[in-house]
């Protein structure tokens, strides 16, 4: 107390003696000693730094700078890679902040292994439009727990077989209208496509009912709210690491994003209000947490967990068949060897479920594939070490470490020929060479692994069986380069994928 006391009083002081001092000094004062405490914490973190050691670029050592433009850029992941290509398994990305691409940093991370948990940084804390906790930011690991808890019986295997006529239902809907509207000699745009069919899904889901983007052929403003949020939520992270850029968020996040992310937040809390004093008896992913959430979290927390699930369950999904679909259609082998499988693997359309389309070993090994060239969250997820090795390298407590997903995934250590699209290294005996497959984790692991996992994989394999087992897929635009053309802000923005469908 006396600590707290003594450093009150002499906080009045300073403010005693500059309230004194006339405006145009005080400027003259922080023209000058903004240079003097720059320099200074550049040679510290340069010559001083507890992680003066590490590989990396000293522009990256010296300040934050660097990192944000970087981050900004929409290159992020490959830049990641690139580094990592040139300093090795870590590099030193920012001033207090390693990055690492090994199979073995994912295990000591993010896995539960007996040493001291790893806690989630500062890059997930809650912001000014959304202050409330959810399973995606909580640090603690208890609460989060807790939280976790709630939501998991809603993605459980009894949960999803229960489920899974509302996830055909909608993928049938969007199998009739991608034949409707992607026969003439435009084709449709996937990406879209993929997008209304996957948040549909969540939507009914979650709420109870579709939004019918699917139904309707165009897309429900809230997804296009949703992309904006994540792209508005991007210079989160930028602020964070310049505090004194709080006094001026609306001339950092660009004005148009951050009044779409609040209207997508303010829309998402009319939808969770409207379940929680809905009468509809028909089971969704909220049935079981409302009996019980008010003893554990407030209505504007459930809320925030619940916009965290839409948009996790949605983008990430489209993300994905999106991906896949680009990669199969520019790899005529792998695509003719798939279409083979599904359709020499059933007789009728009625016969693909989630349980026969699970036997399809080939499809797997597709699947794992493109979450390895092309993973939906390609960025590294933050956490603070508690002062724990990670790949033989002992980390200080309150540095930030991540393993970089597109790094790993990428890097000939773990995968050869990791740029091309071999599905065949996911199935045993076919592939000479060995890759260390526990590099990539697109869903991360450990106890905050995705809690959505399963249902991403069911609808996975239930849209492309029934796509693949209903049409023949053509690529309209050989000019395509979906690496070079998606940017990630935290999740991808894609490229238009024009693709002319034929009926089989």
């Amino acid at each position: 107390m006396a600590v707290s006391h003594d450093f009150r009083s002499a906080l009045v002081q300073v403010q005693d003696i500059v309230k004194d001092v006339p405006a145009w000094k005080l400027c003259v004062y922080a023209t000058l000693l903004f240079p003097l405490y720059a320099i200074t914490m550049g040679i510290y973190n340069i010559f001083f730094h507890p992680l003066r050691n590490f590989p990396g670029p000293k522009k990256a050592a010296l300040s934050n700078i660097w990192y944000s433009y970087v981050w900004l850029s929409g290159r992020y992941p490959h830049t990641m890679h690139a580094l990592h290509e040139k300093y090795g398994s870590v590099v030193r990305v920012a001033p207090n902040q390693l990055s690492f691409n090994s199979s073995t940093s994912w295990k000591d991370i993010y896995a539960s292994r007996g040493h001291q948990i790893f806690r989630k940084s500062g890059f997930y804390a809650p912001d000014k439009q959304d202050p409330e906790t959810n399973m995606l930011r909580e640090s603690d690991p208890i609460k989060h727990g807790q939280i976790r808890k709630m939501f998991s019986h809603a993605f459980s295997a009894k949960s999803l077989m229960e489920q899974e006529p509302i996830v055909q239902e909608n993928i049938d809907l969007f199998i009739e209208q991608i034949g409707k509207h992607g026969t003439g000699k435009d084709g449709l745009d996937m990406v879209k496509w993929y997008n209304y069919c996957s948040f549909d899904i969540i939507g009914d889901l979650a709420f109870g009912e579709s939004f019918n983007a699917t139904k309707e052929g165009k897309t429900h403003f809230w997804i296009s709210l949703i992309l904006d949020s994540i792209y508005a939520a991007s210079f989160i992270d930028v602020i964070r690491r310049f505090p004194w850029l709080n006094k001026l968020i609306p001339s950092i996040v660009p004005a148009d994003a951050a009044e779409r992310r609040e209207r997508h937040l303010n829309y998402c809390r009319d939808k969770v209000n409207l379940r929680i004093n809905s009468d509809n008896k028909r089971k969704d992913f909220l049935t079981n947490v409302l009996d019980n959430y008010r003893d554990q979290i407030s209505d504007e927390e459930l809320s925030s967990n619940v916009q965290f699930l839409i948009v996790a369950g949605s983008e990430t999904t489209a993300t994905t068949l999106s991906g896949l679909t680009y990669y199969l259609l520019r790899n005529p082998h792998t695509y003719q060897r798939l279409v083979s499988e599904i359709t020499s693997a059933f007789t009728s359309y009625s016969q693909i479920t989630s349980i026969t389309a699970r036997k399809l070993q080939y499809l797997g090994a597709v699947i794992d594939e493109v979450l390895r060239v092309y993973p939906p969250v390609p960025i590294g997820l933050p956490r603070y070490s508690p002062g724990e090795t990670v790949d033989g390298y002992f980390i200080p407590k309150g540095v930030e470490v991540s393993t970089s997903s597109w790094a790993a995934g990428h890097d000939p250590k773990n995968f050869h020929e990791p740029w091309t699209f071999k599905p065949e290294r996911w199935l045993d005996g076919e592939c000479k060479e060995k890759d260390i497959r526990e590099a990539s984790q697109p869903f991360s692991l450990g106890p905050r692994v995705c809690l959505g996992r399963n249902l991403a994989i069911m609808e996975l394999r239930l849209i492309i069986c029934k796509m693949l087992y209903t049409y023949h897929m053509e690529l309209l635009d050989s000019k395509l380069d979906w690496e070079r053309d998606s940017p990630a802000y935290v999740l991808w923005v894609k490229p238009d994928l024009r693709v002319r469908l034929h009926k089989r």
